[in-house]
């Protein structure tokens, strides 16, 4: 008799275990659950604030005429902060432009991203493997730069690759191209850019550096002196700027140069009580003629990307401060 209640009693505690490490472990998955929920709570409200940012500069693109080479604005929403952060990317040399309409390599813009190697310390010859990186043929112009040359090409998401043989989407894709590491991307990126279409450079943000490179024999500091002297009265014609005493008589072609520009990155890192959320978007801006005038900006998103979390607004200023200072 006395062993079958110790039986009993045994069996009791043992559902008693059970029924307990059950119920606990209910209340641990309930309270990870509440816990997700209110981060995916906080990190929407600090996407809300993001996005809010880049719909800040689009009004901001309509209502400007003369939008400058780099702005930045700092917001403190409630419980949360906002940093917007808007550059010309039109200031920038277009990788694209060394891309014609046929899928060829045009020279002449070929031989200024080659400048700009060279003004940075960069072996000129990689320029090259751009080209065919970017062209349409399938035909080496530099040292196995087609796509024998990276069958054995290690990238972080696969071994071996094929040349893209078409337009960049973002700037970020030099980095695949054979010869250009990321500690060169980085070096060349305040200076370059990757848009839809074929650009020329607005002389009236673009970087002293930048000028010289585009234009041979030219003072890139005097001439950006000169435009910052004259703010608020920019070049509005190509032709008064190639007719000005410091440009006057040096080879360049026109259409590789414009006063307005067109293509604008806005940057966006927002915080909501210790969540963060970090977007970038590219916006054209074009003329708004719906009624028969220039009437304002239309301002239209070519794409938009999440930025991973280890982007911060101290990158974004570094990048603009390297730009201020001509590199």
């Amino acid at each position: 008799m006395t062993a079958q209640k110790g039986v009993a009693l045994l069996s009791m505690l043992l559902v008693l275990a059970i029924v307990t490490t059950v119920t606990s472990n209910m209340l641990y998955n309930n309270r990870l659950e509440i816990q997700r929920s209110q981060v995916r709570a906080l990190s929407a409200q600090a996407q809300e604030y993001a996005q809010s940012g880049i719909a800040w500069a689009e009004i901001w693109l309509q209502k400007t005429t003369y939008p400058q080479a780099q702005s930045m604005e700092i917001f403190q929403p409630d419980q949360g902060s906002l940093h917007v952060t808007i550059s010309d990317e039109m200031a920038k040399f277009n990788l694209n432009n060394l891309r014609d309409a046929s899928g060829n390599i045009d020279p002449a813009q070929l031989q200024i991203f080659q400048r700009l190697l060279i003004s940075l310390q960069i072996d000129p010859a990689l320029g090259i493997n751009l080209g065919d990186w970017l062209d349409a043929d399938i035909s080496s112009a530099g040292y196995n730069s087609e796509d024998l040359g990276y069958e054995n090409k290690q990238a972080y998401y696969a071994k071996g690759y094929r040349t893209a043989n078409r337009p960049m989407a973002h700037s970020s894709e030099l980095m695949l191209v054979k010869g250009f590491s990321p500690e060169l991307y980085k070096r060349l990126q305040p200076s370059i850019t990757a848009l839809p279409n074929k650009t020329g450079i607005n002389i009236n943000s673009a970087s002293a550096k930048l000028l010289e490179v585009l234009i041979p024999g030219i003072d890139g500091i005097r001439m950006v002196a000169h435009r910052e002297r004259a703010e608020g009265s920019p070049f509005l014609e190509v032709d008064s700027f190639l007719q000005h005493q410091l440009s006057a008589g040096l080879e360049i072609a026109a259409d590789m140069l414009t006063t307005t520009s067109q293509y604008y990155r806005v940057t966006s890192e927002a915080g909501y009580r210790n969540q963060a959320s970090n977007w970038q978007a590219l916006l054209f801006r074009s003329e708004d003629l719906s009624n028969g005038k220039q009437s304002g900006w239309h301002i239209q998103r070519k794409w938009q990307q999440r930025l991973p979390f280890w982007v911060t607004q101290a990158s974004v200023s570094n990048e603009l401060e390297a730009t201020d200072k001509g590199l």
